[in-house]
């Protein structure tokens, strides 16, 4: 993208905001966004973003918009291997950050990082890979219940286990 273009669609943006406008659910789609984990595999998603707008992007430099890193050891510190999860299971561990901050911390990246002096053409597309995944038709934790009434122990005793099963 050209200088002049990115000004001319930020006057449009501007344009539009002063009328008022604003596109039909985008506001529930923030309010979902900020109400849902992030699973590890859209913060992988977000990494692999990032680490893709340029070559000489650096992994641990990058950690600060999004920490990849810090949400892998609190799976290793409660004796958890991130690194052997298959792709469901990282679609259904939780990262600790919202949909929002993870989208934001892209963004941040895309927009005010100057370290790595990415063009604009590639910057506008690490945006539109914030946009794609908040926008998302489903988030991949939305139907993630955080309760088990489970957790502690078993629905049936032994003894109604077996009388379910036919074997008393």
């Amino acid at each position: 993208m050209t200088n002049k273009a990115i000004e001319e669609f930020n006057q449009h943006m501007i344009q539009m905001a002063s009328t008022g406008f604003q596109p039909r659910g985008l506001a529930a789609k923030i309010q979902s966004a900020n109400e849902t984990t992030a699973s590890m595999q859209e913060v992988q998603r977000a990494v692999g973003a990032i680490m893709n707008s340029s070559d000489i992007v650096d992994y641990d430099y990058i950690q600060r918009f999004v920490p990849l890193d810090k949400i892998s050891k609190a799976y290793s510190d409660i004796g958890a291997n991130p690194a052997a999860f298959t792709t469901k299971q990282l679609q259904n561990a939780s990262s600790g950050l919202t949909i929002w901050e993870l989208v934001n911390g892209m963004t941040n990246f895309s927009s005010n990082d100057t370290k790595y002096s990415i063009n604009d053409h590639k910057r506008a597309n690490l945006g539109i890979s914030a946009g794609n995944i908040l926008m998302r038709k489903a988030y991949d934790m939305d139907a993630v219940l955080d309760f088990n009434p489970f957790a502690n122990g078993k629905l049936l005793s032994q003894t109604e286990s077996a009388t379910l099963m036919g074997q008393n």
